[in-house]
């Protein structure tokens, strides 16, 4: 499947277009790939990965020259649009940093950072959407094993 980050940062921004409900559990990754629409959003604690790096307020991970981690609001997870098969279950915001850039943080003045996981006929591919300025600082990442949400 074409990663969503190689769209360029139009057709990420339109693939945002949220249908949300609410969620109140915890989700293992196996899980992430079968939850209903009426399980969005809700507050996320903590992302795992296969490696047993943890994202969450206090933890990082980093990809290259980019270190990200959740939010202390908790950011949210949410899940999009499903058009022609494809599910995308976003997390946002966090908190990015470049020593470039600098850090990204929220959503004001278009500005943001997101993780997404996209579905497509039981296969998923997961990335970081970063915008900056007009810019899009996007790339393809390994899916998390585990979710904790609140």
């Amino acid at each position: 499947m074409a990663s969503l980050y190689r769209l360029g940062p139009t057709s990420a921004v339109l693939a945002s277009i949220a249908l949300l409900a609410f969620v109140v559990t915890s989700a293992r990754a196996d899980d992430w790939m079968n939850m209903s629409a009426s399980m969005f959003p809700s507050k996320v604690q903590s992302v795992t990965f296969s490696n047993g790096d943890v994202i969450d307020a206090t933890h990082s991970e980093c990809w290259g020259k980019w270190c990200v981690q959740l939010d202390v609001a908790a950011p949210t997870i949410a899940q999009h649009a499903n058009n022609n098969g494809i599910v995308l279950i976003s997390i946002s915001p966090l908190v990015c940093h470049n020593d470039i850039v600098g850090n990204i943080t929220g959503t004001a003045d278009g500005n943001a950072c997101r993780m997404d996981m996209i579905m497509k006929q039981g296969s998923a591919t997961c990335g970081l959407a970063i915008f900056k300025n007009s810019n899009n600082y996007g790339f393809d990442i390994q899916c998390p094993t585990d979710l904790k949400l609140q």
